[in-house]
């Protein structure tokens, strides 16, 4: 299952890019399609760091609820550091330079935001995979209708 969740970040990642680009008017070149592939490697990057913590903890006995919370948790501030560096430098690059230097550093900026939303959108994905509540979209403040022929 996480697999699939993986391919679906990666498709979203890739429209997301693509989108912002046909949007802005920015012609994609060679140097932007590699910007564009090292934002996806980065949200790769992250969710192995997650998905090893998490395994980690499993290993240790907790549930898997309990371990995704906690690998999260411990992963955060490291991947914040991250994202937030990246982000600055690509924002520097955007704005100091000019022409295809320029575009590259606006792709990747595009490209690290997108993977810093969708690293929270893989956590709401584990939880919704790996709750074992019946009603797993209860905390959105939707409810699910009970009908008699499911009791």
């Amino acid at each position: 299952k996480l697999g699939l969740v993986n391919a679906i970040m990666a498709l979203i990642y890739a429209n997301v890019i693509v989108l912002s680009l046909l949007l802005l008017g920015i012609q994609l070149t060679i140097s932007g399609a590699f910007m564009a592939v090292l934002g996806l490697a980065l949200l790769t990057f992250t969710n192995v760091r997650v998905f090893e913590a998490v395994r980690k903890e499993t290993a240790t006995g907790r549930t898997i609820q309990a371990s995704v919370k906690t690998g999260y948790k411990k992963t955060l501030l490291s991947l914040i550091d991250l994202y937030v560096i990246l982000i600055v430098a690509s924002a520097l690059v955007a704005l100091v330079c000019v022409g295809e230097l320029a575009a590259c550093g606006f792709i990747f900026f595009i490209g690290t935001l997108a993977s810093y939303v969708l690293y929270w959108f893989t956590r709401l994905m584990w939880f919704v995979i790996s709750s074992p509540v019946k009603d797993k979209f209860a905390f959105c403040g939707f409810k699910r209708e009970v009908y008699d022929d499911e009791i």
